[in-house]
């Protein structure tokens, strides 16, 4: 990868996608037409479905994407996830927003998801969705900037070349933003059932 952008035009498609949803997470809420939260797992998901479509083979078999390179899943994580390496040499800069919409797999996406859920729409009802927002994804590109300075030095399994995603950052900062604001608040979280089996 070398520039500002990806070299995929799958990737930059991909990408473009993502701000789009990020632009409706704000827009819809202050229209009043959604919550800031339904937009952002709604966008979750659908990015999610769009990362099998474009690593799969079927897209690459239709006429208008024939002539387009196939794109790998590693090559998409490593073009739009946290890669430490292109963000600092390439000024890869909206990595630090596209890395919180991918998804390793259906369990990485599941158990984001649940945490956004069921702690996000609280949250969202008790401060507003800009302020959720803001804690969202401030947190989310904090956690980037986390990453970004431990990974010179290699601590924390992270590594110049060690590419991050997920939006695990943004949802500690929603664990963590609800601990610190209602900390006597007793919060509905559905434990899994085998989970709870364990115990």
């Amino acid at each position: 990868m070398s520039g500002f952008l990806p070299e995929s035009e799958i990737s930059i498609i991909l990408g473009a996608i993502i701000f789009i949803t990020v632009g409706l997470s704000i827009y819809l809420p202050w229209k009043k037409k959604a919550s800031a939260i339904g937009v952002i797992t709604t966008s979750v998901i659908v990015v999610f479905m769009l990362q099998l479509l474009f690593t799969s083979d079927l897209l690459y078999d239709l006429p208008l994407f024939d002539s387009i390179d196939k794109l790998t899943h590693s090559q998409l994580v490593t073009d739009l996830g946290l890669n430490p390496e292109t963000i600092i040499h390439d000024q890869s800069l909206y990595q630090m927003v596209t890395s919180m919409y991918l998804h390793g797999d259906f369990l990485h996406l599941i158990f984001n998801f649940v945490g956004l859920i069921f702690l996000g729409i609280q949250l969202e009802r008790k401060i507003g969705w800009y302020r959720f927002l803001i804690l969202y994804y401030g947190s989310g590109i904090i956690g980037g900037a986390i990453v970004l300075m431990v990974s010179p030095f290699g601590q924390l399994g992270h590594g110049m070349n060690v590419v991050s995603i997920g939006a695990s950052g943004a949802i500690f900062g929603i664990i963590g933003g609800y601990w610190l604001l209602y900390p006597k608040d007793k919060i509905f979280f559905p434990l899994p059932l085998f989970l709870i089996r364990m115990y």
